[in-house]
């Protein structure tokens, strides 16, 4: 997850700035793979938390467990979710600063 979280970080930082990148980790070109990017993490990034928080593979044990009672499972897995939340949440930062990104975008390519 963390090379994934680190691929997007750098992915919303190339499409930011207009000057080259080439301090970044990671090089995302063209906007086919940085929507690929997007999509997986979107699909799949909630679905590893819960796997990896719950411990188990199977995933509809693991998100059936979690729906139920989120509670429950982050008071079982603190240590876990110790470790999972930095990067939770610079994804979630990075998707706002996307989000943000788009909205100032559209405003200014329609001025009404």
């Amino acid at each position: 997850m963390t090379n994934v979280v680190e691929a997007f970080e750098c992915a919303v930082e190339s499409i930011l700035k207009e000057e080259a990148t080439s301090g970044l980790k990671w090089r995302v070109e063209g906007s086919g793979n940085f929507n690929a990017l997007v999509r997986l993490c979107i699909r799949n990034i909630k679905s590893f938390c819960v796997r990896f928080l719950c411990g188990s593979n199977n995933l509809a044990l693991s998100e059936k467990r979690f729906d139920e009672n989120p509670q429950d499972v982050m008071e079982k897995s603190k240590g876990k979710w110790v470790r999972l939340r930095p990067k939770v949440k610079r994804y979630m930062k990075s998707l706002v600063t996307v989000r943000h990104h788009e909205s100032d975008s559209q405003k200014s390519n329609n001025p009404h």
